[in-house]
């Protein structure tokens, strides 16, 4: 049997802002996992990486980002 990953929470802060009136901000990867934003005072810096995705859909998730002016960059 494959272990699928089903979701990850993650801390965040202002989670609401994310639309959602629940205890966590539920946000789909793909068609099964989902990261579930949940309101945290204070937590670590964590790094979750992805891939596999084309020039067309990175140029694509890259411009939802900006649109939704995100704040985004590689240092911590």
């Amino acid at each position: 049997m494959a272990v699928i990953l089903n979701h990850m929470v993650v801390p965040a802060h202002e989670q609401r802002s994310l639309g959602t009136s629940g205890h966590l901000a539920p946000v789909r990867v793909n068609e099964t996992p989902t990261l579930d934003f949940n309101d945290a005072a204070h937590f670590d810096v964590y790094h979750y990486a992805f891939h596999h995705v084309s020039d067309e859909e990175f140029d694509a998730i890259l411009r939802r980002v900006q649109q939704a002016e995100i704040a985004f960059g590689s240092d911590p």
